[in-house]
């Protein structure tokens, strides 16, 4: 099912963003650099960089997240001590069908290394080696996965040292230590970027109590899932509850009495939680895809919690049914969802970029000079087209989308010099690829194609034409 859906998905500009600065480096040196202004820890941008000395498909990638996400269910059906409806639910859950599985971000590869971290930890034949070299990948794939990683090493060390029968092999601790602090520092330093990073340079508004409460409705939103409409704009809303501080009151309280048994555990959920409602509230809402992090969290340490207990559940009888009825609730929310975002990007198209590049390749055969409206979108047709386009923005010709602060929108009449001096340099025809319609028509261009109607709505195209003459 997942393959079908990956089959039939056209990626959009975040999905493409990768493979173009991958591409556009011709050596890891050069990917290092690139990576500069991304914002992200490089582990995701090196596996697509080994995978375009191979290929010029971008679409390669969603292929490379399909063998991660199959590793992923491998954990999840053998390794895991979930009930089974748990473990086949997830296969149809929203996250994991869809939002991880068929859109091929370093969600993917993020999940597959948090699931093998908690499985190396509660493995009987426990590998300080192999810990460590897990961490070490986990903390280059995203911000989030230290969030939620490093809790779960305090848990990992204090089991550690209050298990005095157990023997420590003092040298693989020293080694897994230093593996951690060198896997933070390095991540830390890849998202840091350089000083004129457009991302770094974005605030959000001052801090205040509401804002934080407000930010707790994502653990809601992360565990239902439900979208705002049922229709093809569906993706990246949430349906806001109006009680939402009562329900969110209320789950953690459920968390609380189902987890009082192992303090550690308890604490480690508790705070994740926190760390990320704050980062939500002073750095970045985010989407359902960030806040799917919530739930993420809260399966991870589900089994640590069934892991500790074993066959002998240390929580009161009626807790453990209303804590499963919670996570029936959850994952059924979310298999409704999963299979209604699955067949609607089946059935329609998530972005048009591929569409539109594939008829400017065929009418054009690359013999025609493309500028596209803002460089958020530019770097999916300099990828397909694989040539360089005119990136306004910035103001250059490129491959990928550099975020910088120079990043600004520029609108139309400025959008009409760019057009201009692109006709005072060139002989070629010129395409204009806007998403939306223009409403300036001193520009006297020909529109010749429209491409519409995509799940992503800043993904239609209208491709116009002029000659120079």
């Amino acid at each position: 099912m997942l393959l079908v859906g990956v089959i039939n998905h056209e990626m959009w500009r975040d999905e493409i963003q990768v493979w173009s600065v991958a591409a556009a480096s011709p050596t890891f040196i050069d990917l290092y650099k690139n990576t500069r202004l991304e914002s992200h820890p490089m582990l995701w941008h090196s596996l697509v960089y080994v995978a375009t000395k191979f290929t010029t498909q971008p679409q390669v990638i969603k292929y490379i997240n399909y063998v991660i996400m199959l590793l992923v269910s491998l954990i999840i059906l053998f390794k895991t001590p979930y009930p089974k409806y748990l473990k086949i639910g997830l296969h149809f859950s929203y996250y994991f069908l869809f939002e991880y599985g068929m859109i091929a971000r370093n969600y993917g590869i993020e999940i597959l290394l948090l699931f093998a971290l908690i499985y190396l930890v509660t493995s009987n034949k426990k590998s300080f080696f192999l810990i460590g070299i897990t961490v070490f990948f986990l903390f280059q794939t995203h911000i989030f996965s230290m969030i939620i990683g490093i809790p779960i090493l305090a848990i990992y060390g204090i089991k550690l040292f209050k298990n005095k029968d157990e023997k420590i092999d003092k040298r693989a601790l020293i080694l897994l230590c230093f593996s951690i602090i060198i896997s933070i520092i390095a991540s830390l330093k890849a998202m840091q970027g350089s000083e004129d990073n457009y991302h770094t340079s974005l605030r959000r508004d001052a801090f205040s109590f509401e804002k934080l409460v407000y930010s707790s409705l994502h653990l809601v939103s992360s565990i239902h899932t439900i979208p705002r409409q049922f229709n093809v704009q569906f993706w990246n809303t949430h349906l806001e509850i109006k009680n939402y501080k009562l329900i969110v009151f209320l789950i953690l309280t459920l968390l609380i009495f189902r987890f009082k048994s192992n303090l550690p555990p308890l604490i480690g959920i508790i705070s994740t939680y926190m760390m990320f409602i704050l980062f939500f509230t002073i750095k970045y809402e985010g989407s359902l895809r960030h806040h799917g992090h919530l739930f993420i969290t809260l399966l991870l340490y589900y089994w640590l919690i069934l892991h500790h207990e074993g066959s002998r559940p240390d929580a009161n009888v009626s807790i453990r049914k209303i804590f499963n009825l919670f996570i029936i609730f959850a994952i059924t929310c979310q298999i409704y969802v999963g299979l209604f975002a699955w067949y609607v990007d089946i059935k329609n198209v998530f972005s048009n970029s591929l569409n539109a590049a594939n008829f400017i390749k065929n009418k054009y055969e690359n013999d025609a000079l493309v500028i596209v409206s803002n460089d958020y979108n530019a770097s999916m047709f300099s990828s397909y087209l694989n040539q360089k386009v005119y990136f306004p923005n910035i103001e250059e010709w490129g491959s990928y989308t550099k975020f910088s602060t120079k990043l600004k929108m520029k609108n139309e009449f400025q959008l009409d010099s760019i057009c201009k001096n692109a006709l005072d340099t060139s002989s070629a025809k010129i395409l204009l690829v806007h998403n939306v319609t223009l409403q300036n028509d001193s520009l006297r261009l020909q529109q010749i194609q429209t491409f519409s109607n995509a799940i992503v709505g800043s993904e239609n195209f209208y491709i116009y034409e002029k000659n120079k003459k």
